[in-house]
């Protein structure tokens, strides 16, 4: 599951990012926030037919990226009432995407496609480059990897001509290489060789098949594009294949987020990953960029109002501070809270978060880690649902339960029902529960609260090509199968309240 801080759920579940770049360590929680987000799009920022382009590095981070998003997603995404879906989620790796756009622009022809330049051919055409620029004392045997390695970068770059390679800033380049200088044109003289030579012989490199793709995507009307585009190491990109994905990006409003590994420098023809500004690729970043820090867990203290009257439990956990020591303080708390404050687990079916918060019934007040809460929202308690046989449903309130908002999202059109049975075991929704529902259609393999002729289940929903099965998490019970008969979807679980019992 999925676990994220308040900070990253709050850049999760942010309404307008536009473009954005989240940067942390390895394991800091990237790729979880981006997987997070893109759940967070589909729900509150796809209209009908829109799509999410998630790009990986390689085709290994796709599988995993793909089966991380999967757990929480129908990929079929599915809807039950044969309505369109409102968006669907590409993920693919950054080769596969270029060599589709590629495809598709006939750019390689009947090309064979290759990843570099071989010794051999650089050694044939040595001669009349030697010949061509007598004055480069570089152009010998030994030099074979630098000249192939720049021959690589003018293409990651993008240069299409002499005059634009001419003027970049070659400050990493193993050898000197003066701006506008005869090795400069050496080198621009050599890859025009190396390109015809490659032709002849039936291949294409594919830097510069990259490069030739992104001519077409920036002047091809009829490509494909995408309203929100996740990059993840977005810092291992080439400034080519930065240049394509925004390409790829539609004018509507919609969102770029970047994901970089702030650990990891000087990657062989990567552009960010080099020290080169997204204003190089037309970005302007000032006040987008959030770190991601590793640190333990603070402790958040409740800074007493003047003038304002404590509860009983603001003065339990004053008393506490004064005479428990730090350590101790939460198994103490446990243990001795007064009878009227009651503690209960929030867990987040949509992002996986789980929070404790507790509920003072002496003052009908709410409060996470200490913290009084100043906005709540009042759910309606409906009657019992069944974790297991289907039960009759009595459409009255039987109460209300205070959540505080902060655990909602502002989500609207929701209300509570209690939890009977063990057949949801298998999600952590047991016996005496309370769960959450959001009124509304669901997707395929979403869990929602279901009326099937005159009685309520809480179920997963699979739908087939001839019916509609409601999915226990427990294998003592059997998938009702739904055929014919009265049956509408109440609305989709997104949260569980556990009460945690003292003592």
């Amino acid at each position: 599951m999925l676990k994220l801080s308040r900070t990253q759920e709050k850049i999760v579940r942010q309404k307008n990012v536009g473009t954005f770049v989240i940067k942390g360590e390895k394991y800091s929680g990237k790729t979880s926030i981006a997987i997070l987000r893109m759940l967070y799009l589909l729900e509150h920022a796809c209209k009908a037919g829109e799509r999410i382009l998630y790009i990986c590095m390689d085709e290994a981070s796709k599988q995993k990226v793909n089966q991380q998003f999967s757990q929480y997603y129908g990929l079929q995404n599915i809807s039950l009432f044969d309505e369109e879906s409102k968006g669907e989620v590409i993920i693919k790796s950054i080769d596969y995407l270029l060599q589709e756009a590629a495809n598709k622009a006939h750019v390689h022809l009947n090309l064979e496609i290759c990843n570099e330049v071989t010794e051999d051919l650089l050694v044939d055409l040595l001669p009349q480059v030697r010949k061509a620029y007598p004055k480069v004392k570089w152009l010998r045997e030994e030099y074979l990897s630098f000249m192939a390695y720049e021959i690589r970068w003018i293409y990651a770059c993008g240069y299409t001509s002499f005059e634009q390679y001419a003027g970049a800033n070659r400050k990493r380049a193993t050898m000197k290489l003066p701006k506008k200088g005869s090795g400069r044109r050496a080198i621009w003289f050599l890859k025009e060789l190396v390109s015809s030579n490659l032709k002849k012989q039936g291949f294409m490199m594919k830097d510069q098949m990259q490069m030739d793709t992104l001519s077409y995507l920036q002047e091809d009307t009829l490509r494909e594009q995408y309203r929100h585009i996740i990059i993840d190491d977005a810092h291992k990109l080439t400034k080519v294949q930065l240049e394509c994905i925004k390409a790829l990006k539609s004018k509507d409003h919609g969102e770029i987020l970047f994901l970089m590994d702030k650990s990891e420098k000087n990657i062989p023809f990567s552009w960010l990953g080099q020290g080169n500004s997204f204003k190089t690729i037309g970005y302007n970043m000032t006040g987008r960029v959030k770190h991601l820090v590793k640190r333990k867990k603070a402790h958040t203290q409740y800074k007493k109002k003047v003038g304002v009257k404590q509860t009983p439990l603001e003065l339990f956990m004053q008393e506490m501070n004064q005479h428990v020591h730090q350590e101790q303080k939460m198994q103490v708390a446990e243990k001795t809270l007064p009878w009227y404050v009651e503690t209960y687990r929030y867990v987040n079916k949509i992002t996986g978060v789980e929070t404790i918060f507790q509920r003072d019934s002496s003052a009908g007040e709410t409060y996470i880690d200490e913290v009084k809460q100043d906005e709540v929202e009042a759910l309606p308690i409906y009657s019992n649902i069944a974790a297991g046989m289907p039960i009759e449903l009595v459409d009255e309130v039987n109460g209300k339960f205070e959540l505080p908002s902060l655990l909602l999202h502002h989500k609207k059109d929701t209300y509570i029902l209690h939890v009977q049975g063990d057949s949801m075991i298998g999600v952590e929704i047991s016996d005496g529960d309370y769960v959450v529902i959001q009124a509304g259609n669901i997707n395929n393999y979403e869990i929602a609260a279901v009326y099937y002729n005159g009685a309520v289940t809480l179920k997963r929903i699979v739908q087939e090509k001839e019916h509609i099965l409601l999915v226990s998490e427990n294998p003592e019970y059997s998938p009702i199968v739904i055929e014919e008969g009265d049956f509408r979807v109440m609305g989709k679980l997104i949260g569980v309240i556990k009460p945690i019992i003292e003592g």
